[in-house]
């Protein structure tokens, strides 16, 4: 969407930012000519955003997280911080 320099002025005098903009027009609803995004479904996001985190955390503290995938399978996974020095040491030892 392109933005006018009327958009542009009155929202900068109302403090709201490109990032917010964009937010909304991902994640509002069309109400005729408005695109909304209001208090719930804002909540409803937050909620969303913080169980992806705690998600993101049990990934980060295991060292990340590979699976291992042929012809659209998933076959096994495994965190890599117990699988990746094994790898390394074999390859140590083949060279």
């Amino acid at each position: 969407m392109t933005y006018t320099q009327h958009f542009a002025k009155q929202a900068h005098n109302r403090g709201i930012t490109l990032t917010m903009v964009m937010l909304v027009e991902l994640f509002g609803y069309q109400v005729a000519d408005r695109i909304v995004l209001d208090k719930k479904q804002t909540q409803q996001l937050l909620n969303e955003v913080n169980a992806l985190r705690h998600e993101l955390i049990k990934i980060y503290e295991k060292g990340g997280v590979a699976l291992v995938e042929k012809n659209g399978h998933i076959i096994t996974g495994f965190p890599i911080t117990a699988r990746m020095g094994r790898v390394k040491q074999k390859y140590k030892k083949a060279g």
